[in-house]
């Protein structure tokens, strides 16, 4: 386990569409190239710890994404 998470693919899709992103928006938000959703949500790829925890926070505090943006 080197810095990846286990955790739902479901979790982190449910997540990126309650944020209203599509899976590019959502790479380029948070990094891991062009397709690091697509395979975190197939559950081809974990995803960095740092990033669920990040979404975890994000779904309580959707809000909080515009703080992202700046």
């Amino acid at each position: 386990k080197v810095n990846a998470a286990i955790v739902d693919p479901a979790f982190i899709a449910r997540v990126r569409k309650k944020l209203a992103l599509d899976q590019k928006q959502a790479s380029e938000l948070f990094g891991g190239g062009v397709n690091a959703f697509s395979r975190y949500e197939t559950g081809k790829t974990k995803p960095p710890l740092a990033l669920v925890q990040l979404l975890k926070l994000l779904d309580r505090h959707p809000d909080q994404l515009k703080e992202l943006r700046r």
